[in-house]
Protein backbone atom coordinates (compact mmCIF):
# COMPACT_ATOMS: atom_id res chain seq x y z
CA UNK A 1 0.00 0.00 0.00
CA UNK A 2 0.89 3.61 -0.35
CA UNK A 3 -0.37 6.58 1.56
CA UNK A 4 -1.74 9.57 -0.36
CA UNK A 5 -0.59 12.01 1.86
CA UNK A 6 -3.02 11.49 4.96
CA UNK A 7 -5.94 11.59 2.87
CA UNK A 8 -6.10 8.28 1.35
CA UNK A 9 -4.32 4.80 1.08
CA UNK A 10 -3.79 3.05 -2.36
CA UNK A 11 -3.07 -0.41 -2.99
CA UNK A 12 0.22 -1.69 -5.01
CA UNK A 13 -0.28 -3.56 -6.76
CA UNK A 14 3.11 -6.19 -8.43
CA UNK A 15 4.02 -4.79 -11.49
CA UNK A 16 3.25 -1.13 -10.20
CA UNK A 17 5.44 1.50 -8.56
CA UNK A 18 4.28 4.09 -5.91
CA UNK A 19 5.60 7.36 -4.34
CA UNK A 20 4.43 9.89 -1.80
CA UNK A 21 4.59 13.46 -2.02
CA UNK A 22 8.27 14.23 -1.85
CA UNK A 23 9.71 11.67 -4.51
CA UNK A 24 6.06 12.80 -6.43
CA UNK A 25 7.57 16.69 -6.77
CA UNK A 26 11.06 14.81 -7.72
CA UNK A 27 9.53 12.87 -10.57
CA UNK A 28 7.63 16.12 -11.90
CA UNK A 29 10.33 18.23 -11.57
CA UNK A 30 12.77 15.92 -13.66
CA UNK A 31 9.89 15.25 -15.98
CA UNK A 32 10.22 18.99 -16.65
CA UNK A 33 6.67 19.83 -14.90
CA UNK A 34 5.77 22.31 -12.67
CA UNK A 35 4.81 21.70 -9.26
CA UNK A 36 2.49 23.18 -6.24
CA UNK A 37 3.11 21.71 -2.83
CA UNK A 38 -0.21 19.86 -3.49
CA UNK A 39 1.01 16.64 -4.91
CA UNK A 40 0.13 13.68 -2.56
CA UNK A 41 1.25 10.75 -4.64
CA UNK A 42 2.65 9.10 -8.23
CA UNK A 43 1.65 6.12 -9.53
CA UNK A 44 2.85 3.63 -12.78
CA UNK A 45 3.76 0.36 -14.53
CA UNK A 46 7.03 -0.50 -13.58
CA UNK A 47 8.00 0.10 -17.43
CA UNK A 48 6.47 4.19 -17.06
CA UNK A 49 4.55 3.43 -19.91
CA UNK A 50 1.78 5.65 -18.47
CA UNK A 51 1.65 7.57 -14.80
CA UNK A 52 -1.39 8.89 -12.45
CA UNK A 53 -0.49 12.12 -10.48
CA UNK A 54 -2.58 12.37 -6.76
CA UNK A 55 -3.01 15.83 -5.51
CA UNK A 56 -5.79 17.20 -2.99
CA UNK A 57 -7.77 19.92 -2.67
CA UNK A 58 -9.01 20.74 1.21
CA UNK A 59 -12.42 22.79 0.05
CA UNK A 60 -14.73 20.97 2.40
CA UNK A 61 -17.67 18.32 1.58
CA UNK A 62 -18.28 18.29 -2.14
CA UNK A 63 -22.03 17.72 -3.28
CA UNK A 64 -22.60 15.96 -7.09
CA UNK A 65 -25.99 18.36 -6.91
CA UNK A 66 -24.15 20.29 -9.71
CA UNK A 67 -23.46 16.90 -12.04
CA UNK A 68 -25.89 17.62 -14.76
CA UNK A 69 -24.76 21.03 -15.25
CA UNK A 70 -21.51 21.19 -16.31
CA UNK A 71 -20.32 23.54 -18.64
CA UNK A 72 -17.30 22.22 -20.72
CA UNK A 73 -16.77 25.06 -23.18
CA UNK A 74 -16.32 27.04 -19.31
CA UNK A 75 -14.04 24.44 -18.16
CA UNK A 76 -12.18 24.03 -21.32
CA UNK A 77 -11.81 27.99 -20.52
CA UNK A 78 -10.26 27.67 -17.36
CA UNK A 79 -8.05 25.30 -18.26
CA UNK A 80 -6.66 26.99 -20.95
CA UNK A 81 -6.14 30.06 -19.57
CA UNK A 82 -4.44 28.12 -16.71
CA UNK A 83 -1.55 26.36 -19.01
CA UNK A 84 -1.53 29.90 -20.27
CA UNK A 85 -0.42 30.94 -16.53
CA UNK A 86 1.71 28.11 -16.39
CA UNK A 87 3.76 28.77 -19.92
CA UNK A 88 5.05 31.84 -18.36
CA UNK A 89 6.82 30.44 -15.61
CA UNK A 90 7.76 26.97 -18.00
CA UNK A 91 9.41 29.38 -20.69
CA UNK A 92 11.01 31.41 -17.85
CA UNK A 93 12.94 28.54 -16.67
CA UNK A 94 13.92 26.63 -20.01
CA UNK A 95 11.07 24.32 -19.97
CA UNK A 96 8.75 23.38 -23.08
CA UNK A 97 5.37 24.74 -22.83
CA UNK A 98 1.96 23.13 -23.45
CA UNK A 99 -1.09 24.51 -25.62
CA UNK A 100 -4.45 22.88 -24.82
CA UNK A 101 -5.59 21.28 -28.06
CA UNK A 102 -9.70 20.50 -26.67
CA UNK A 103 -11.55 17.65 -25.47
CA UNK A 104 -10.44 14.19 -26.02
CA UNK A 105 -13.44 13.29 -23.67
CA UNK A 106 -15.14 16.27 -22.25
CA UNK A 107 -16.34 16.08 -18.70
CA UNK A 108 -18.82 14.17 -17.26
CA UNK A 109 -20.16 12.63 -14.03
CA UNK A 110 -19.47 8.90 -14.23
CA UNK A 111 -22.66 7.00 -12.15
CA UNK A 112 -20.55 3.90 -11.71
CA UNK A 113 -17.58 5.69 -9.88
CA UNK A 114 -19.53 8.93 -8.31
CA UNK A 115 -16.59 10.73 -10.13
CA UNK A 116 -16.37 14.11 -12.50
CA UNK A 117 -14.30 12.93 -15.47
CA UNK A 118 -12.83 14.41 -18.67
CA UNK A 119 -9.70 14.20 -21.09
CA UNK A 120 -8.11 16.92 -22.34
CA UNK A 121 -5.65 16.70 -24.96
CA UNK A 122 -2.00 18.52 -24.76
CA UNK A 123 0.70 19.83 -27.67
CA UNK A 124 3.73 20.63 -26.44
CA UNK A 125 6.16 23.26 -27.78
CA UNK A 126 8.78 20.34 -28.63
CA UNK A 127 6.04 18.77 -30.36
CA UNK A 128 4.66 16.35 -28.45
CA UNK A 129 1.62 15.15 -28.21
CA UNK A 130 -0.21 14.51 -24.56
CA UNK A 131 -2.93 13.23 -23.24
CA UNK A 132 -4.12 14.14 -19.66
CA UNK A 133 -7.71 11.72 -18.08
CA UNK A 134 -8.23 13.83 -15.10
CA UNK A 135 -10.52 12.06 -12.50
CA UNK A 136 -12.33 14.75 -9.84
CA UNK A 137 -12.73 12.08 -6.61
CA UNK A 138 -15.62 14.24 -4.61
CA UNK A 139 -15.04 13.50 -0.71
CA UNK A 140 -16.85 14.96 2.47
CA UNK A 141 -13.20 17.06 3.16
CA UNK A 142 -12.37 18.20 -0.71
CA UNK A 143 -11.41 16.89 -3.79
CA UNK A 144 -8.52 14.08 -4.98
CA UNK A 145 -7.61 15.26 -8.11
CA UNK A 146 -5.99 12.36 -9.85
CA UNK A 147 -4.39 13.07 -13.56
CA UNK A 148 -3.75 10.15 -15.94
CA UNK A 149 -1.15 10.66 -18.22
CA UNK A 150 -0.36 8.58 -20.93
CA UNK A 151 -0.84 8.55 -25.15
CA UNK A 152 -4.05 8.87 -26.52
CA UNK A 153 -3.59 5.02 -28.10
CA UNK A 154 -3.56 3.83 -24.65
CA UNK A 155 -6.57 5.46 -23.09
CA UNK A 156 -9.29 2.95 -24.23
CA UNK A 157 -7.47 -0.38 -22.87
CA UNK A 158 -6.15 1.23 -19.67
CA UNK A 159 -9.37 3.45 -18.57
CA UNK A 160 -10.77 0.09 -16.38
CA UNK A 161 -8.12 -0.67 -14.94
CA UNK A 162 -7.19 2.78 -13.81
CA UNK A 163 -10.40 3.18 -12.23
CA UNK A 164 -9.88 -0.50 -10.39
CA UNK A 165 -6.40 0.96 -9.21
CA UNK A 166 -8.42 4.28 -8.15
CA UNK A 167 -10.87 2.22 -6.36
Amino acid sequence: TGDIGDKATINVPDGYRFTGGPGTVKLMEAFGNLTNGKELGFLSPLDMSWFAVFEFDDVGYVKDDEKDNLDADEILDQLSKGQEQANKELARLGRSTLSVEGWHTPPFYNPETKNLEWAIRLRSSDGGEILNYKTKLLGRHGVMDVVLVCDEQQLGTLIPTYQKLLG
